[in-house]
């Protein structure tokens, strides 16, 4: 055992969560697909940010799946203006506030 981690305890117990992963990421990636390929999301984008809107649905996307440091790397890969940048986290943390406490609500009678 390295620095008193049990290797095989980890394994076993990371195999689920990788699959629960690979599940939530590959629904994450085809829910935005359609979300951008249904109505009028791709117009509104770039009448909002003009070329970088799709660079922040993409950008939003990565962090869903990684985290918020995911969301500026893929910005800067993509070159993305820095108000896009403050538009697309500002939005993220707007729906934040509304999803969390939403999901909190709802949950609150039920058993952890």
């Amino acid at each position: 055992a390295r620095l008193g981690a049990d290797i095989k305890s980890a394994r076993k117990s990371c195999g689920p969560l990788l699959v629960s992963f690979i599940l939530a990421s590959v629904a994450t990636v085809l829910a935005s697909t359609v979300a951008l390929s249904v109505g009028p999301t791709q117009s509104l984008l770039a009448n909002a940010l003009g070329n970088d809107g799709l660079k922040v649905a993409a950008a939003l996307m990565a962090k869903n799946i990684g985290g918020g440091i995911n969301y500026f790397a893929v910005a800067a890969a993509l070159g993305m203006d820095a108000n896009a940048i403050a538009a697309g986290i500002c939005v993220d943390n707007v729906f934040a506030l509304i999803y969390f406490p939403a999901s909190s609500a709802l949950a609150s009678g039920l058993p952890d």
